[in-house]
C-alpha cells in the first residue's frame, strides 16, 4: 500500500507483489471454508488446507516490506514525511469510524454513542481490529527519519538496528516456539509457550509489533543488494525460492499443530505467523520469485495503485456478500474461495476507482 507521491514511477515486481499481499488479506479475511484439525476424525485434507493457509502469513509483512524499499530507495523530506504521517492517522481514525458504523449497521447491532466511540478507541475486535496494520506503519514512520539518516549516512549502524530488532522480536518468538518444542517432545510436558519476552525490561520492542521494523528495514537492504540479487540466475533463484517456501509452509504448519493440539484450541497459522522467522523468509523468497514479472499488464498496476482503498473496503463487500456462500455447502470450498477472492477484489477495486473520481471524498482512499 503505496501514496501516489510514491507511485510515480512503476516498479513492475513491486506492482505484483502488492497484488499478491492484497489478494492473500481478502483471501484471509474471507474465507469461505472452514478447517477444523482438532476433529476426532480430521481427514488429509483438512491438514494439507491448514498447510495451504501458513503462506498467508505474508501477506502484510510484504506490505512493509514494500514500503521500506521504496521509501529507503528515495531522496527525504521530513515535512512531507511529518504530513504523510498525519494523513495516514486521520485516514486510519476516519475509516475506522466509518467501517465500525457500517458493520454495526451490517451486523443489525444496537449501540451506544459511548459504546460507538469505546470500540473505536478500542480497535473493536471483528469491526476494524484489521486497521492494526495502519497503526503500525504510523510507529514506524515516527522513527523513520532516524532510521533513514542512519541507512544513508552510516550503514553498519542500520544493519546494526535491524540485527537487534530482529533478535528482540523474531528471535524472541523463535525462542518461545523452541521452548514449546522442548516441551512437548523432550520433557513430555503438554505446555505451550507464546507471549514470554526472554529479553524483559531490555527489549525497547516489546508493547508494539516490533516485528514490523524488521520487514520494512528489511525492504531497504534489499534495495542496497539489488544489483546483486538480480544478477544472479532467475533459475537459480526460483528453485531456492520454492523449495525454501514449501519447508517454511512446513515449519509453520508444525508449529500450529503442536499448539493446536496441545492447546486444544485452533493456532492462527496467519495472524501468529507474522512474528515468525519462517515468514520472514517467505517474504524474501517471493520477493525473488516476483522478479519474474516483468510484463505491463494494466490490471496489475491498476490494483497496486489502488491497494489502499482496496484494504479499507474490502470487508464490506466480504460482510454483504460472505453470508450467501455460507449458506450453500457447495461454495464452502477452496476453489470457490479463490474465485470468490478476486471477485471481493474486483468488486472494491470498482468502488475505490468510483470514489476517486468525487472531489474530495477521493482523499479518502489515495
Amino acid at each position: 500500500m503505496r501514496s501516489n507521491e510514491i507511485k510515480t514511477q512503476r516498479i513492475k515486481w513491486i506492482d505484483f507483489m502488492e497484488v499478491i499481499a492484497i489478494y492473500f488479506v481478502i483471501f484471509y479475511h474471507g474465507m469461505i471454508y472452514s478447517i477444523d484439525i482438532l476433529a476426532p476424525n480430521t481427514t488429509t485434507t483438512s491438514y494439507f488446507l491448514y498447510y495451504l493457509q501458513t503462506i498467508l502469513s505474508t501477506c502484510v509483512p510484504l506490505f512493509f516490506f514494500i514500503n521500506g524499499y521504496l521509501l529507503f530507495s528515495k531522496p527525504f523530506d521530513l515535512k512531507k514525511h511529518v504530513f504523510k504521517t498525519i494523513k495516514l492517522v486521520v485516514l486510519a481514525e476516519i475509516w475506522g469510524a466509518i467501517t465500525l458504523l457500517i458493520l454495526t449497521l451490517i451486523n443489525k447491532n444496537s449501540v451506544s454513542i459511548n459504546e460507538f466511540l469505546h470500540g473505536l478507541t478500542t480497535w473493536k475486535q471483528g469491526y476494524i481490529n484489521h486497521l492494526w496494520f495502519i497503526g503500525a506503519l504510523v510507529c514506524i514512520y515516527i522513527i523513520f527519519p532516524l532510521l533513514k539518516v542512519t541507512y544513508d549516512n552510516h550503514k553498519k549502524s542500520f544493519i546494526y538496528f535491524v540485527f537487534v530488532c530482529g533478535l528482540m522480536t523474531f528471535g524472541n518468538i523463535f525462542l518461545n516456539h523452541l521452548q514449546t518444542v522442548i516441551n512437548v517432545f523432550l520433557l513430555n510436558k503438554n505446555v505451550t509457550q507464546y507471549g514470554v519476552n526472554y529479553f524483559n525490561i531490555f527489549n525497547p520492542f516489546r508493547g508494539i509489533y516490533g516485528y514490523t521494523f524488521v520487514y520494512f528495514c528489511l525492504g531497504g537492504i534489499v534495495h542496497i543488494y539489488y544489483n546483486h540479487i538480480a544478477n544472479i540466475p532467475q533459475t537459480k533463484k526460483n528453485i531456492i525460492s520454492i523449495l525454501g517456501i514449501i519447508i517454511n509452509c512446513l515449519c509453520i504448519f508444525s508449529l500450529g499443530i503442536i499448539y493446536s493440539k496441545v492447546s486444544g484450541t485452533m493456532w492462527d497459522v496467519v495472524w501468529n505467523g507474522y512474528g515468525s522467522i519462517f515468514t520472514l523468509f517467505n517474504v524474501i523468497f517471493l520477493f525473488l520469485l516476483s522478479l519474474n514479472y516483468q510484463s505491463d499488464y494494466s490490471i496489475i498496476s491498476l490494483i497496486s495503485v489502488n491497494t489502499l482503498g482496496i484494504y479499507f473496503l474490502h470487508l464490506f463487500v466480504i460482510k454483504i456478500t460472505r453470508p450467501f456462500l455460507l449458506e450453500c455447502r457447495i461454495t464452502t470450498n477452496i476453489f470457490v474461495n479463490l474465485v470468490y477472492t478476486s471477485f471481493v477484489l474486483i468488486v472494491s477495486l470498482i468502488v475505490v476507482l468510483l470514489i476517486r473520481k468525487v472531489p474530495i471524498i477521493n482523499k479518502l482512499v489515495k
